[in-house]
């Protein structure tokens, strides 16, 4: 899963104000180019632009990241305004300070008790610069998505957790680093070779044969990198007399019997005769005939090759594991998140008498922990013989095993199976902040699917924007939608497992069933949910951890792979999503 990181800057331009008897406190949660020491573990620099097409849809104000409160300002309600200006992120409240805490910030500002901003994020593009320096640089070049802003008493990095995340991102980072693979390795040094061919051939330079290792790699490439051969630049050429000589011999004594084989070999060629190559067009190849015992046939031993590369299979995970609201909370074991389920309305009353009754109702999200882990072998012949990085890639795909699984479990999560707690989906029982009545049964995918999922969603008065979460069959099944002259009813843009249908955002995701399914798909089965990502939460109680160890089976040479993460995960809003079954 991808870090939730926060963030906390002394900005003394953090101001309260009134206009026109509004309650307001403005300033900067982010600044672009300012050098920031993180939690004395790196500096880090927010590049112009970063906030480009970060989603800023659903961002509420807190007092210290204490969101178990319920949040002074939000962008959905229009109370809280992020604008990107020159000098950064700026934020804008207006507050109610009818509500004691609102007073209380209010009061705070003005008085310039508080003068820190923060905000939690999530990047989605970065650089470091010096890893291997004590105090190295991260520029971030793109966040993906804001969660909250808080106005925090202390803008000094003083409290622990915040120290553990940045020594985390800086760990993480150097990591990454150390298990550059083979073939990224070759990419860049590919890339290099190239350009030092062209600026050699820019001066009239004739490229060597073998290349040496780039000065800006040596330090990161392993030793047995070092030699690695590689084409050469210029094709052989013709030399009367000689024949055709590769690059790398032209200023050599040639050997005369391997010039007369050269010279040979274009004799044979006119002459439509049987000719092997004498160029290393595919370096060294061998097949060796052995000695065979009396009266039996001789036996050919080919060469055998393996790719010094795997092929990855296509994308297991789906992007809503990386869009829902996340929590960090090391240690925990459980976490309860109120809600508001209904408002009564107001009455009339008439003199001297008691004021109707108009009660707020609350309930509970509770999301309780569980453990997902994950386990897998490697053998010592597979791990050191081939020239590919399995290890690597089962390292990787070990974290990726445990976020597929949470990726489903987000819609089909039971709670509790068999009295173990689990993850609560979207499409479960136990989402209770989702009432079943507002579910929406269709039958099939018609030119009026859309705006009844759209239109069905949310409160009775407003249209809320949200993201339609379907399988990539009943996507299929939107785009064969006509018109009355055939053409495509719904305008669908993909962007690998996302994209919109008639500018409704949509994420695929392979847990749904597929509503036009020929079989498998049963009446009253959920297929699509359509909500905003935000209304479900996900808590981080430890990190997604993965461990390698050769000691547990040292003997039989196999080395194994362990990943764990403690998590929970629920519905927070009430209604926060339609389901949408199969009638």
């Amino acid at each position: 899963m991808q870090a939730t990181e926060q963030r906390c800057y002394d900005l003394k331009e953090f101001r309260a104000l009134e206009n026109a008897g509004e309650k307001i406190v403005e300033g900067h949660a982010a600044v672009f180019s300012k050098r920031t020491n993180i939690g004395n573990s790196f500096y880090e620099i927010i590049e112009s632009g970063a906030f480009d097409g970060c989603d800023l849809s659903d961002v509420a104000l807190f007092i210290n990241h204490n969101t178990s409160r319920l949040p002074l300002a939000r962008t959905q309600s229009g109370t809280l305004t992020l604008t990107v200006d020159n000098v950064g992120l700026a934020i804008r409240a207006k507050l109610d300070v009818e509500n004691p805490d609102a007073k209380a910030l209010y009061s705070a500002v003005s008085r310039r008790d508080a003068v820190g901003m923060s905000f939690s994020f999530s990047v989605d593009g970065e650089e470091w610069q010096d890893l291997e320096a004590e105090m190295p640089t991260r520029i971030i070049k793109r966040f993906k998505k804001i969660y909250e802003c808080s106005v925090a008493n202390y803008p000094a990095y003083e409290d622990t957790d915040i120290h553990a995340r940045a020594r985390q991102t800086l760990t993480n980072a150097r990591k990454e680093l150390e298990k550059m693979t083979y073939e990224e390795f070759m990419k860049q040094f590919k890339e290099a070779d190239e350009r030092t061919a062209r600026e050699n051939a820019g001066k009239g330079l004739m490229p060597d044969g073998v290349t040496m290792i780039p000065a800006e790699f040596r330090d990161m490439v392993p030793a047995k990198f070092y030699t690695v051969q590689v084409p050469a630049s210029q094709p052989p050429k013709y030399i009367p007399g000689k024949g055709f000589i590769p690059a790398q011999e032209r200023n050599n004594q040639f050997d005369t019997e391997v010039i007369n084989q050269r010279v040979q070999a274009g004799q044979d060629l006119k002459e439509s005769r049987a000719v092997v190559s004498p160029f290393d067009a595919f370096g060294e190849l061998r097949t060796i005939t052995l000695e065979p015992p009396q009266g039996q046939s001789a036996t050919i031993v080919a060469p055998q090759y393996s790719s010094e590369s795997v092929i990855p299979s296509f994308n297991t995970v789906s992007l809503f594991l990386d869009s829902v609201q996340r929590l960090s909370l090391p240690g925990g074991d459980s976490f309860s998140q109120p809600y508001v389920t209904g408002i009564d309305i107001a009455g009339y009353s008439t003199e001297g008498a008691n004021a109707a009754e108009a009660e707020t109702q609350f309930d509970f999200a509770v999301l309780t922990r569980c453990k997902v882990s994950a386990y897998a072998e490697l053998t010592e012949e597979i791990e050191k013989l081939p020239a590919a990085p399995y290890a690597d890639i089962v390292f990787q795909n070990i974290r990726t095993s445990m976020r597929q699984l949470l990726s489903k479990e987000i819609l089909l999560g039971k709670g509790i199976e068999d009295d173990k707690p689990r993850i609560v989906g979207i499409f479960s029982d136990k989402a209770k902040a989702i009432d079943p009545a507002t579910d929406l049964s269709i039958s099939a995918i018609t030119d009026t699917t859309l705006d009844e999922i759209v239109f069905n969603y949310g409160g009775s008065e407003d249209v809320s924007p949200a993201v339609l979460l379907l399988s990539k069959l009943d996507l299929l099944a939107f785009s064969k939608v006509r018109t009355s002259t055939k053409q495509k009813f719904y305008d669908i843009r993909i962007s690998g497992n996302s994209g919109a249908i008639n500018g409704v955002p949509f994420i695929i995701n392979s847990a749904c069933k597929a509503l036009m399914a020929p079989s498998g798909t049963n009446a009253g089965d959920f297929c699509m949910a359509y909500g905003s990502p935000s209304n479900y939460l996900l808590v981080e109680f430890s990190p997604l951890e993965v461990k390698r160890s050769d000691d547990f089976k040292f003997r039989s040479g196999t080395t194994c792979f362990k990943g764990s993460v403690h998590v929970a995960g629920n519905v927070t809003k009430r209604n926060g999503f339609l389901r949408v079954k199969k009638s």
